[in-house]
């Protein structure tokens, strides 16, 4: 009687041999997924987006002053817009309160141009970032 064999499936032989090959590559494999650094922009688009918003800002002014710290620009409703560091923070103060522009900031740094500002930032990381801005 012809016996039953069922060539279908594994032998305990290839078994062996993809474990084998599996534990020799394994570590190698968990060497090189910790040597990826994945680097966000978000510090570059966040500070790029404030410095788009200070341009729109010195536009819309009315007239502006500052110190070595502290960016203040009179606005056409007749308040006064602030610009300084709180901390890490980088805010925009008004008369009924606070906005966080930035977050993550080690120094902020205005310093008066004829025709402006140049604003400087450094973050925590310590990137630094700087930016000119024309008073119109």
């Amino acid at each position: 009687m012809d016996s039953l064999q069922n060539n279908k499936g594994f032998s305990f032989v290839s078994i062996l041999f993809a474990l084998a090959a599996l534990t020799i590559t394994l570590p190698f494999l968990i060497q090189l997924i910790s040597l990826v650094h994945i680097h966000d922009n978000y510090d570059a688009l966040s500070i790029s987006r404030f410095f788009s918003y200070m341009q729109d800002e010195a536009i819309r002014a009315d007239d502006w002053s500052i110190t070595t710290h502290t960016l203040q620009l009179q606005l056409p409703d007749g308040e006064t817009a602030e610009f300084s560091q709180r901390g890490q923070l980088l805010i925009r103060r008004l008369k009924g309160g606070h906005e966080v522009f930035l977050r993550d900031v080690a120094r902020v740094g205005f310093s008066p141009l004829p025709y402006g500002v140049r604003i400087t930032i450094t973050t925590i990381q310590g990137e630094s970032y700087a930016k000119k801005i024309i008073f119109y």
